[in-house]
C-alpha cells in the first residue's frame, strides 16, 4: 500500500494495548502530574495540563500537547504501548 499510494485500514491493531483503558487525563494527573511537559512551546507540569484538558470546553479549548517521546519521556510505561 505504501508504493502505490493506496489507503489502508487497519483494524483491532491496538485492541491489546493497555494504554487505551489506563492513559486517561486522570492518571496522568495523578501519577504523573509533576513531570515538566512542553505544551505550545512553554513549559508547564502535566497536572497543570491535564487539569486544563478535564475542563476544556468548545468555549475555552485546552492548549495541544504535541511531540511526546513517550519512550524517553514516561520509559516506565512504554510497555503499555508496545
Amino acid at each position: 500500500y505504501l508504493v502505490p499510494q493506496r489507503p489502508v485500514i487497519l483494524t483491532d491493531a491496538l485492541r491489546d494495548w493497555p494504554a487505551l483503558e489506563k492513559w486517561t487525563p486522570a492518571f496522568f494527573r495523578d501519577v504523573h502530574g509533576d513531570r515538566i511537559v512542553k505544551v505550545q512551546g512553554q513549559e508547564m507540569r502535566l497536572g497543570t495540563f491535564m487539569e486544563a484538558v478535564l475542563a476544556s470546553s468548545d468555549a475555552k479549548p485546552a492548549p495541544y500537547l504535541s511531540n511526546v517521546l513517550v519512550r524517553q519521556q514516561f520509559p516506565e510505561i512504554a510497555a503499555d504501548i508496545l
